[in-house]
């Protein structure tokens, strides 16, 4: 057999459910076959620094069914990644606003 296999293609979307800047988003992404997940951010101030919370569940697909390690592994990997990005692009918008003034 030569040649390349074709990729699956991922029919992905989100859709905001609760908007309330600069305190809380929650969000409900769609990656089709696999279902979609319920994604909710909230920030909460912490002395002089703020707390930023996460919290993910499954609504519909194979990862409702899907509890324990192996589960609990890949989304801690990907919350992780996640997160990194975030506070990257964070850390950048704070460096802008004070070059700002």
């Amino acid at each position: 057999m030569s040649g390349s296999v074709p990729a699956q293609v991922l029919e992905d979307t989100c859709v905001v459910r609760i908007c309330e800047p600069e305190r809380r988003l929650e969000l409900e992404a769609k990656a089709e076959p696999f279902g979609a997940a319920r994604i909710a951010m909230k920030l909460v101030p912490w002395g002089d620094a703020t707390l930023f919370v996460l919290d993910w569940h499954a609504l519909r697909g194979p990862g409702i069914r899907m509890h324990g390690l192996p589960a609990d592994y890949l989304v801690e990997v990907r919350n992780g990644m996640m997160l990194t990005k975030l506070a990257r692009i964070a850390v950048q918008e704070h460096d802008r606003a004070l070059q700002r003034g």
